[in-house]
Order: C-alpha cells, then sequence, then structure tokens
C-alpha cells in the first residue's frame, strides 16, 4: 500500500525488465496504470485484481504488444474478460494492430489512449 486507495503491485517480471503497476481505488472499482507492461498487462491485471481483491474497471497505459500475432492479442483479451476488466486503454508501445484488435472487440469499453489524452476518474463509475 502506498497510501489509502493506492496501491503498487509490486515488482512482477522478474529478469530483464521488472516493472510495478499502479491501482487507485475508485469506491469499489480499481483502475490499474501500466507503464509498458513487460509482464504481460493480462499478468498485471491479474496481480492488481489479487492484491486489491476488487474489480478492475480499466487497464491504462503500454500493452507492449507491438509484435504480437493477432492470435496472441486476443489470448490477452480473453484474460482480460475472464478477469472480469471492464475497459481498455492501450497506448504508447501496444501496436497498431493490437489497438485495432481491442478496439473492435471491446468497442466503447476501449479507448485508443494517445499522447496528451486526459482521462477524468470518476469514483464509481
Amino acid at each position: 500500500m502506498i497510501c489509502p486507495g493506492i496501491r503498487t503491485t509490486g515488482t512482477l517480471g522478474r529478469g530483464a525488465i521488472e516493472e510495478h503497476g499502479l491501482c487507485m481505488q475508485m469506491h469499489d472499482e480499481w483502475v490499474v496504470i501500466t507503464g509498458c507492461a513487460h509482464p504481460g498487462a493480462a499478468n498485471m491485471a491479474a496481480k492488481a485484481k489479487d492484491i486489491t481483491d476488487g474489480q478492475v474497471r480499466p487497464v491504462m497505459g503500454g500493452y507492449h504488444m507491438g509484435r504480437q500475432s493477432r492470435s496472441k492479442i486476443e489470448t490477452v483479451l480473453d484474460r482480460f474478460e475472464e478477469l472480469g476488466v471492464q475497459q481498455a486503454a492501450p497506448c504508447h508501445c501496444s501496436g497498431d494492430r493490437a489497438r485495432r484488435v481491442f478496439k473492435k472487440r471491446l468497442g466503447d469499453r476501449c479507448v485508443l489512449a494517445d499522447v496528451g489524452s486526459v482521462f477524468r476518474l470518476r469514483a464509481g463509475g
């Protein structure tokens, strides 16, 4: 716990590139912010869900999937659904293909974040 309502996933991805995800509580839901998600966006969402014991609303940030196949991207989307992730906001290192696949499958539940995007998160919804 960093402070009430804000936690880190702790170190994930032991090895060459290790990262933390930032988890912010919005009432009974959690926002997960990734850096580049080298440990995997779905792995980071799973860890966030585990440590918060709550609903993950959006997973925002880089998903590091620029060179991934459509099949691999679909696998991440399947895992998001299994985890109950409500929204996605892939940006910078997610890759164009991944962003298109996420948007096509999630529709309005996917925001294609870009440089300069501003998000206003409302508690509870």
